[in-house]
């Protein structure tokens, strides 16, 4: 397979503002991202209610049984609205990570992440909690780069199963993270997908190395690596 994308750690010497020009870039695409999931999704809902509940007077007074039902569908629509408005608040801040570890949390992200694709993802953890050498930073990017790519596997990749797994060696850190689906040619992508350029910036500034292979038919891995010595 080939690689496509590699993110490395950038240079940290002095006058070097790519750490913080990344930073901002990484910002501003967090902020779009934000807008489209807030305006696509619980802003519509809400409007559409609101919209609604202006005919429901009218509504109640002619056919009191027809009224009843909408109320019913309404109460539906505000709860979905509720709920994805949770989803941007969770992706936000990934409070999960505080309760139960990054162990726990990764572990909580995959399974709501499988329950709500239908597609299986095994763990294969060899890193036990208090072994991981990383700070809060780094844990929340590990968290991050995984949900990315999770919603990119869902997304583009047409797979059936996915493995996701963590080791230390004497040498590095490598979680790896592994799906069957039909892959793609990395020559025909454009530079700067925002999924994959995403996960690249997030991995360079936590001074891990982000990489992935694929080719078409033969799915896609995906390695996030911090060399011992950068740890």
């Amino acid at each position: 397979m080939e690689t496509y994308w590699a993110g490395r750690s950038p240079s940290t010497g002095d006058g070097d503002r790519r750490p913080f020009s990344t930073a901002l870039a990484l910002i501003e695409q967090e902020r779009q991202r934000l807008a489209r999931d807030l305006h696509d999704g619980p802003v519509q809902l809400l409007t559409n209610l609101s919209m609604r509940l202006n005919m429901m007077d009218r509504l109640q007074s002619v056919d009191p049984g027809l009224a009843a039902e909408e109320w019913a569908r309404m109460n539906d629509r505000l709860r979905e609205a509720i709920n994805l408005l949770r989803q941007v608040l969770y992706d936000l801040q990934p409070i999960v990570l505080d309760e139960a570890g990054l162990t726990g949390g990764i572990d909580t992200l995959v399974r709501r992440w499988s329950e709500e694709t239908g597609i299986p993802c095994t763990l294969t953890w060899t890193v036990p909690e208090q072994a991981w050498p990383l700070d809060a930073d780094d844990k929340v990017a590990v968290f991050r780069i995984i949900q990315e790519a999770l919603a990119n596997i869902h997304k583009h990749a047409q797979a059936t199963q996915v493995t996701l797994g963590a080791e230390l060696t004497s040498e590095a850190l490598v979680i790896t993270l592994r799906d069957n689906g039909r892959g793609f040619d990395p020559s025909a992508m454009q530079p700067g997908h925002y999924g994959l350029s995403t996960m690249a910036q997030r991995a360079a500034l936590v001074g891990a190395v982000w990489s992935l292979e694929t080719a078409p038919g033969v799915g896609t891995v995906c390695h996030l690596q911090w060399e011992r010595h950068t740890l």
